[in-house]
C-alpha cells in the first residue's frame, strides 16, 4: 500500500517520500524491506530505541511521537493511536464490512461471547469471536495470543474473518486494550459490560482506573448493555455515547430483570422481566456466574434484534467454553477445569460447585509471577473459605520464585485452615485427583484453557485438560 494513503489515515505529515508499504508493525523483529515500523512506548520497553534496528532491517518509514529526527522518520502525536488506524488502513478496515460487538469485564467475557454466538448461529447468522481463545469462524481457527490481539495481529484477523463472510463478529475487548487504543477505530454495533473485579491493577494501579479503562468501549459503541449490579455501572452509562440498556440478577430495576433465580442439578433457571413480556429460561449453567453470562447474552441479543423467544431455544443446551467449568470426569473421579484467577471469579467459581458436591471441595491453584502481587492474599482468602481443601501451587510464575508467590497466597488463609503448598503443578494436580473420592469434586483453577507454563523466559507445554485425562483415563 502507498505510504501517502496510509498518511492520509492519521493525517500525518508526509516527511519521507514516496514508499510501498508491505506492512505495518510494532515489533522491530518483524520489520521486513518496506516496512512502517511504529516505535511505541510500553510499560517495560520503548520501540523508539529500536529505530535504528528497525531501519537497518530495511523499514521504509517509521512513525513516531517522542522522535523526530532521521530522514525516514515520521512524526506524530499518538503512536499508539497512530498503529491501530494504521494496521486498520493497511487491511481496508475489515471492521467495517461486519458487525462488530465488543464485551469487556473482568469475567465472563469468553463465556458471554461463546453464548452470543451460539445465539446468533441457531439464528442463521454468521458469526465470528476473537478472543482469548484465538479467532474462529465455521471452519477457520487461528491463535491470536492475546485476549485482544495487538493491531498488526487484530485488523488481520479481522480481514479474514470478513473474507469468510462473517455478518457478526464478538470481540472480546480487554483493559489494556482500551488504555493502548487498540479498537479505537472500531464502531461497536454494541459493547458489553460484564463486571469489574481485581485484576490487572500492576498496570492500572487502582482498581477506579481500571474500571475507567474499561468505560471506554461504551464510547466506542452505538449501544451499551450494562450490568446493573456491578459497582461501577453508573461508570459506563456516563461515558456512553449511545443508548444504553441495562440487565440485573439482584432486584434493581432494568431493562431486563432476572427474577426468580434457582440452581438445581439439571443447571439453572429464572424468569426474564423486559418491557414487553416476560419469558422463562432454563439451561445447564452451573452458578451465579452462569446466570449472568447468558442474562448478558440474551440481553445483547434482544438489542440487536433476536427476542428472548429466538434466544433462549438457542441456550437451553449451553455451548461447552474450553477452560470455563469445564467438567471431566470418570467412574471414579469428578473434576472441573476454569480460567479464575481473580478472587471474585474464583470465590463464585467455588460457590457454585460447593452446592453441588455430595462430598469435599478440592481446590487446586495458584498466581501467576510478576503480576497483581496485592491479590494473592485475596484468592487465598477466596479458595479458604469454600474449598474443604486447598492445594497452593505455581501458575506462570514468570521470573518470580514460586515458594514466595505461594507464601503470598498463604497470607490470605486463616490460621488454623490446613492447606498444603506444592510448587509443581503437574504434581499438585496428581495429588488432588489421588487425594479424591468418587464423591469428592476437584477444581483446577487459574489455568483454563491456556497449554503452557511460564518459567523464567522459559514457555514450556502444559495443560490442565490433558493432565487430567490422562490421569483418569479419559480421551
Amino acid at each position: 500500500m502507498n505510504l501517502q494513503l496510509l498518511l492520509n489515515e492519521i493525517g500525518a505529515e508526509n516527511t519521507v517520500g514516496t514508499a510501498d508499504i508491505v506492512s505495518v508493525t510494532e515489533k522491530a523483529e518483524k520489520v521486513k524491506k518496506g516496512s512502517l515500523f511504529v516505535a511505541v512506548r510500553g510499560k517495560d520497553f520503548d520501540g523508539n530505541e529500536l529505530i535504528g534496528k528497525a531501519l537497518s532491517s530495511g523499514a521504509a518509514a517509521v512513525i513516531s511521537d517522542s522522535v523526530s529526527e532521521g530522514d525516514k522518520v515520521i512524526r506524530v502525536g499518538d503512536a499508539r493511536r497512530a498503529l491501530s488506524f494504521l494496521c486498520s488502513a493497511f487491511y481496508g478496515h475489515p471492521q467495517n464490512k461486519m458487525k462488530m460487538i465488543g464485551i469487556t469485564g473482568t469475567n465472563g467475557k469468553t463465556t458471554t461471547a461463546e453464548y452470543l454466538r451460539a445465539i446468533f448461529a441457531h439464528c442463521k447468522r454468521k458469526c465470528s469471536v476473537i478472543g482469548t481463545l484465538g479467532s474462529r469462524c465455521d471452519g477457520y481457527e487461528s491463535e491470536t495470543g492475546y485476549t485482544t490481539p495487538l493491531p498488526e495481529i487484530l485488523f488481520r484477523e479481522l480481514d479474514k474473518l470478513s473474507e469468510v463472510g462473517t455478518e457478526y463478529c464478538i470481540a472480546e475487548i480487554s483493559s489494556q486494550a482500551l488504555s493502548q487504543k487498540r479498537a479505537e477505530p472500531i464502531r461497536f454495533e454494541a459493547g458489553v459490560f460484564t463486571n469489574v473485579g481485581s485484576d490487572h491493577l500492576d498496570y492500572h494501579k487502582s482498581v477506579r482506573k481500571y474500571a475507567e479503562a474499561k468505560a471506554i468501549l461504551a464510547g466506542l459503541s452505538d449501544r451499551t448493555v450494562i450490568n446493573a449490579d456491578d459497582m461501577y455501572s453508573e461508570l459506563f452509562e456516563a461515558a456512553s455515547k449511545g443508548k444504553t440498556y441495562t440487565y440485573s440478577l439482584k432486584g434493581k430495576y432494568a431493562d431486563y430483570m432476572a427474577k426468580n433465580l434457582r440452581f438445581t442439578d439439571d443447571g439453572l433457571s429464572y424468569i426474564l422481566l423486559k418491557n414487553d413480556g416476560v419469558y422463562r429460561f432454563q439451561c445447564d449453567g452451573i452458578g451465579e456466574l452462569s446466570a449472568y453470562n447468558t442474562l448478558a447474552a440474551l440481553s445483547c441479543a434482544d438489542v440487536l434484534g433476536i427476542s428472548p423467544d429466538e434466544a433462549q431455544n438457542a441456550l437451553r443446551d449451553l455451548p461447552s467454553v474450553k477452560g470455563r467449568l469445564q467438567r471431566i470426569s470418570s467412574e471414579k473421579k469428578t473434576v472441573y477445569i476454569d480460567f479464575a484467577h481473580t478472587p471474585e471469579a474464583l470465590y463464585e467459581v467455588l460457590r457454585a460447585l460447593k452446592s453441588r458436591t455430595r462430598g469435599r471441595l478440592i481446590c487446586v491453584f495458584g498466581c501467576g509471577g510478576n503480576r497483581d502481587k496485592e491479590k494473592r492474599p485475596k484468592m487465598g482468602a477466596a479458595a479458604s473459605s469454600l474449598a474443604d481443601r486447598l492445594i497452593i501451587t505455581s501458575d506462570n510464575p514468570r521470573n518470580e520464585a514460586p515458594e514466595l508467590i505461594m507464601n503470598d497466597i498463604s497470607a490470605g488463609v486463616p490460621k488454623g485452615y490446613s492447606y498444603e503448598m506444592i510448587p509443581d503443578r503437574k504434581t499438585a494436580v496428581e495429588y488432588a485427583l489421588s487425594e479424591a473420592s468418587s464423591s469428592d469434586t476437584v477444581l483446577i483453577a487459574g489455568k483454563g484453557h491456556e497449554e503452557y507454563q511460564l518459567e523464567g523466559a522459559e514457555r514450556k507445554f502444559f495443560s490442565d485438560e490433558k493432565l487430567v485425562k490422562k490421569i483418569l483415563g479419559v480421551f
